[in-house]
């Protein structure tokens, strides 16, 4: 991907659309596996980390 690309989430109803985006902004925190952001580990950077991203 490059800097200023759309990214979407699509799926039908009981997807998992919105939990992943909860996980992604630290609402919920997945009980096992890990959420990786250019090979980053989520859980692994603080807030500011995770907006520069």
């Amino acid at each position: 991907m490059d800097k200023g690309d759309v990214v979407s989430a699509l799926g039908i109803n009981g997807a998992g659309k919105s939990t992943l985006l909860k996980c992604i902004n630290r609402i919920l925190r997945p009980k096992k596996g890990a959420i990786l952001i250019d090979d980053f580990n989520l859980n692994k950077l603080n807030s500011l980390e995770i907006a520069k991203k």
